[in-house]
């Protein structure tokens, strides 16, 4: 791979002629009929390879890519395609013009990452499914290709506004991270487009195993980086193309790696000064961000104490540095440090709420929640300064109620900071909860239709807080319990507040719910808060039974929680301990029953030796040796033929198992051998 800021002419592209308007108006065309949906399977099929046809015919795969229309119309293609078609069109594709040229230029950069994303779907169908392609048309090989190729560039990709895309998409593949499909140059004219059309916000990233055919690339990419100097790795840090891809280079570099490079860009070697300017720089904070992420546990604390240590608060007032304060906080796991961290933190609270620091605050607050320290104190110190704020004087009387009436006036920041005390033990944060549920009650309906203030009342009845507060808070939403099951986010809550309300309020909840059932059921969000309250079987097998099915879930819940709550560990044990105590009844069996051979055992060893020359049971030494473990004595006359009607009793016992056994007349001397007989059969069906 190249190396840093090395190359140039990345923009002298010579695109040639343009695309001529027929050919333009052709895939426009094309462009509505994609778009369109009425076409059939077998039409699009036909329809994608014409297109593809006329590609190679005309040779216009770059033209088409550096084109604003055309970009998008390939990009569409490309996600329709078969395997075999995308492996003949990018061929042809990365041969049409130069590979650095293609990343980035402002549209066919966006044609890049489709087809990044198209080969890593398909690659991994090859590698971790084992689907098996025509000879030459494997796509593994051109996925491996591609990635090489930005690796070679990437001292010219890495500080281009649109190349440096292309790589932080190479970059998230050789993690393992499928690539997100967002095709550019779709008419939103307006915000609402994505919210009406179901496409709101970013997909999530599907987070998959890497390719192991990748691995000498990530390896090629970290041994370059790991080699910048540490003025080209600060340049990087400040750029604004170049700093996410350093965020990724430093989130895929091993520990050692990682560490030796977060040191460098802030001076925390022996022979280096300290530099903690990053934090304050808008693009650099990111990657100070990063940093603390990726840290290792040894050096995360150095930097606590070289960075962050006795320098909170001044990093909390900053618009920028209060953002690696943020990760600071999410990281801590010592019980030490996170009190240090918190008292140095505490007596800011004020100034925090006056800048708009609530990130920090939050943190601050889970903090405590999560370790289960100085919840006290915290509480005490936020109800003080809520309790100012509301006053605007300096010296305010502590008051639950009027902290409480702040933040529920907050909106996001004090539902933030709600949902964060909630968490914390029930009987330090009891008057706080007494104070939001009085207050709360007063516009409980409008607090559950909210958007934000919705989340506070999930976290209120999820909290520890004393079921009595619950359940004055549920009675007064009784009433609107209709219209709240009507609501985007009230049927949200509703279904919480419904898991979380014991047996007679559920019913009393599910005979509304069942008074307006032709309301709900004609409603979107109502017809799922039905279904999942189980209104339907309240009124077709009635209460009792309703009741009884519920208890049962409940029960299932709580032994589904129980069997897997301790954990893997506890249901090996488990297991492990139920094969124990098998295998030791086991023995105990055998040792029970001792030597003794089954009936079946016992029958062919007497008619072999019966059916012998001579006939006698005792002419051989082996089975004298065999009879002297047995507790009855065999008789040494010969045999006679009640000793052979026996026998044949026993062989058709042993075989069919239900015949009874025929009553004969037997002698005194073998009524021993006849109870011996049946003590064996017993034993053996026992077993």
């Amino acid at each position: 791979m190249s190396g840093w800021n090395d190359g140039d002419g990345w923009g002298s592209a010579n695109k040639g002629a343009p695309l001529s308007h027929d050919v333009l108006k052709y895939y426009r065309q094309i462009k509505q009929l994609i778009d369109g949906g009425e076409l059939g399977e077998d039409e699009q099929t036909a329809l994608i390879a014409n297109v593809y046809k006329d590609i190679d015919a005309n040779k216009v795969h770059s033209k088409l890519a550096w084109h604003r229309e055309g970009s998008v119309i390939l990009e569409q293609v490309l996600q329709k395609s078969t395997p075999e078609q995308v492996h003949s069109f990018l061929k042809s594709f990365f041969a049409a013009a130069t590979f650095s040229d293609l990343c980035a230029d402002r549209f066919s950069s966006h044609v890049m990452e489709t087809a990044l994303a198209v080969l890593f779907k398909l690659s991994c169908e090859e590698e971790l499914e084992g689907v098996k392609r025509e000879v030459g048309k494997e796509l593994l090989p051109l996925l491996v290709e591609f990635c090489e190729k930005v690796g070679e560039a990437w001292g010219v990709l890495v500080i281009d506004c649109h190349g440096s895309h292309v790589m932080r998409t190479v970059l998230k593949v050789l993690q393992g991270e499928a690539p997100v499909i967002r095709i550019h140059g779709t008419n939103r004219k307006h915000k609402g487009h994505d919210r009406k059309h179901g496409t709101r916000g970013a997909a999530k990233p599907i987070k998959l195993k890497p390719i192991s055919a990748l691995e000498h690339v990530q390896a090629a990419f970290i041994c370059d980086f790991e080699a910048t100097t540490v003025a080209d790795l600060s340049e990087l840090a400040y750029h604004p193309q170049g700093a996410p891809v350093l965020q990724l280079i430093i989130e895929m570099c091993p520990n050692g790696t990682a560490d030796q490079m977060i040191g460098a860009l802030f001076g925390l070697g022996a022979d280096s000064k300290l530099d903690t300017s990053m934090m304050y720089h808008a693009v650099g904070s990111h990657v100070a961000e990063r940093a603390v992420y990726c840290a290792s546990a040894e050096l995360f604390l150095e930097m606590y104490n070289e960075l962050f240590r006795g320098q909170l608060a001044i990093l909390v007032d900053d618009g920028c540095a209060n953002f690696a304060v943020q990760t600071l906080l999410s990281r801590v796991d010592h019980l030490g440090l996170a009190k240090g961290v918190i008292q140095e933190l505490l007596p800011h609270t004020g100034s925090m709420l006056q800048r708009g620091r609530g990130g920090v605050l939050h943190q601050l607050l889970l903090l405590c929640a999560r370790l289960r320290v100085c919840q006290q104190e915290a509480i005490a110190v936020l109800a003080t300064a809520l309790e100012q704020r509301a006053l605007g004087a300096e010296d305010g009387e502590q008051s639950e109620q009027g902290s409480v009436r702040v933040l529920l006036d907050m909106s996001t920041l004090g539902s933030s900071i709600l949902q964060a005390v909630m968490m914390f033990d029930g009987v330090l944060s009891k008057e706080l909860v007494r104070a939001f549920t009085d207050q709360a009650v007063e516009r409980a309906s409008e607090l559950c239709n909210d958007a934000t203030h919705s989340h506070t009342i999930e976290a209120f009845y999820r909290s520890e807080a004393l079921p009595k507060f619950k359940k004055k808070m549920t009675k007064s939403l009784l009433p609107k319990l209709c219209d709240l099951a009507c609501d985007k986010f009230g049927s949200r809550v509703l279904e919480v507040i419904y898991k979380a309300s014991e047996m007679e309020m559920k019913q009393k909840m599910v005979n509304v719910l069942a008074s307006d059932e032709s309301k709900l059921s004609a409603n979107f969000y109502g017809r799922f808060v039905l279904r999942n309250c189980k209104v339907a079987r309240y009124k077709e097998a009635g209460a009792e039974a309703w009741q009884q099915a519920e208890e049962t879930s409940g029960k299932k819940k709580a032994q589904f929680e129980d069997l897997f709550g301790g954990g893997e560990e506890a249901a090996k044990e488990e297991v492990a301990s139920s094969k124990e105590e098998k295998k030791r009844k086991r023995k105990e069996q055998a040792e029970k029953d001792g030597d003794e051979p089954s009936i079946e055992a016992a029958a062919s060893e007497k008619i072999e030796d019966l059916f012998k020359e001579g006939g006698s049971a005792d002419n051989s030494e082996p089975k004298k040796k065999k009879d002297k473990k047995k507790k009855h004595k065999v008789e040494p006359d010969g045999a006679t033929a009640e000793d052979h009607a026996e026998l044949r009793e026993l062989v058709a016992a042993a075989t069919s198992k239900k015949k009874k056994k025929k009553k004969a007349k037997v002698s005194e001397s073998d009524s021993d051998d006849d109870s011996a007989k049946k003590k064996k059969k017993t034993k053996s069906w026992a077993f």
